[in-house]
């Protein structure tokens, strides 16, 4: 426990970090330029982080769960893991950057039904290049658990962006296009950063790369199918408003939903911490003292965060501006969700332990499709408090399906793992 936070801290303070720069991005480009232009940015955010997971993130989980178990009995096997995820990167990568740019305008057309957001769909899959790149090092980082070197890489990212925006606004050049651009290449810079540490020579290691191949296709296919369904989940709210309101709509809705995304890196710097240890996990006994441990670990951090549900229309005054008030209902709602998630998401990593990820995309593609019907009755009527209300339901109906599934899983069936084998 004591261990597990010390990593936490160092983990989730380089996210807390690297959040608040990005937040503060996001806060000067709203306060200069206005909710309309926040508005765009964020369907930018939004599509990024749909567009990054076609282009291989949802493949650093698998990446991690097999490099990481043989990273201490044979290193040059964990290090093939790595090469081969690399391969499998830069197609996707290129992938998503070519079609990304060929069908901006269709894409543009039939959800936006608008050709203005055509730009901003083709820098979205450039950000999303970077932004894959900079996940795979950090993946590294996060099996060898580096994580002093993970945190650096992990802020000077956002530190980047924030510092171009804010020489912008000081010299009265700031512009949405050049925040897009800036937005664009944080990834890029991240990967430099990470890089410079790497050994030399690691992803040419030699190995069984075929097996290894498969072994990452098993579990590997299910994690990207489901973390580009849970970018999809955790983004339907903003491109449903794009769909039905007109930006301005969009910027006050999401800044709020900023700073839910800001405490979210919280449940994701436990995320990262705890795979390597729910990768060893084989009894019921084991998994049961885990659930525990996750269960204290969130609530260590749901008890001081409660003070900012009581002060958020302080807080979204004092950095959105006046003009973003409606967005402090939206926050108080959107945080009755969000404390679901943080005590039944990292519990939900033991699927990973039983090599059941598929589960992952199960759940997700079933909140898609009661969002997307949720928000498709109660933005026409309610507008940015409708939306909230629906994504904050689903956030519940997560942790409900979550804890059904863990207890069936573990509890009404055997308490060892039946894994494939991972032979590399």
């Amino acid at each position: 426990m004591i261990s597990d936070l010390k990593k936490l801290t160092l983990v989730a303070g380089s996210n807390v970090l690297n959040s608040g720069l990005g937040f503060l991005s996001g806060v000067l480009i709203a306060r200069l330029l206005g909710a309309e232009a926040f508005g765009s940015l964020s369907i930018f955010v939004a599509l990024t982080a749909m567009f990054v997971e076609i282009a291989g993130r949802g493949t650093d989980l698998a990446t991690v769960r097999f490099a990481g178990k043989y990273l201490d009995e044979s290193p040059r096997r964990s290090a093939v893991y790595f090469k081969v995820m690399l391969i499998t990167r830069i197609i996707l990568a290129t992938v998503v950057l070519v079609a990304g740019n060929i069908f901006a305008g269709l894409l543009a057309d039939i959800v936006f039904h608008t050709p203005d957001y055509v730009t901003i769909i083709r820098f979205a899959t450039v950000a999303a290049v970077g932004m894959s790149f900079c996940y795979f090092i950090l993946s590294y980082y996060q099996t060898t658990q580096q994580f002093f070197k993970f945190g650096i890489v992990n802020i000077l990212g956002n530190g980047f962006k924030f510092f171009p925006v804010l020489s912008l606004m000081i010299a009265g050049a700031l512009t949405l296009n050049l925040a897009l651009f800036v937005y664009s290449m944080v990834g890029f810079a991240g990967v430099i950063t990470g890089l410079r540490w790497l050994p030399k020579g690691y992803f040419g290691a030699k190995g069984r790369e075929k097996q290894v191949a498969l072994d990452l296709w098993r579990f590997g296919r299910w994690m990207v199918l489901a973390t580009f369904l849970d970018a999809a989940y955790r983004r339907v709210d903003t491109i449903m408003l794009g769909h039905f309101l007109n930006r301005r709509g969009v910027g006050i809705y999401c800044a709020a939903l900023n700073i839910v995304f800001a405490m979210d890196l919280l449940i994701m710097s436990a995320f990262t911490i705890l795979i390597p240890k729910v990768s060893k996990l084989n009894t019921k006994e084991q998994f049961t003292t885990y659930i525990w441990q996750a269960l204290k670990l969130s609530a260590v951090i749901a008890i001081p965060l409660s003070s900012v549900y009581w002060l958020s229309d302080t807080l979204i005054t004092l950095f959105y501006s006046e003009a973003f008030a409606e967005a402090t209902h939206v926050f108080r709602i959107l945080f009755i969700g969000f404390i679901f998630s943080l005590m039944v998401q990292p519990i939900s990593l033991l699927f990973v332990a039983k090599n059941k990820p598929e589960i992952f995309a199960c759940i997700d593609l079933v909140l898609i499709i009661v969002l997307v019907v949720a928000h498709t009755l109660l933005i026409p009527a309610k507008g940015i408090v409708g939306a909230a209300y629906a994504t904050a339901a689903g956030r519940i109906l997560q942790a409900a399906i979550t804890v059904a599934l863990i207890y069936i899983l573990i509890y009404r069936r055997s308490g060892r793992i039946s894994s494939e084998s991972n032979e590399a």
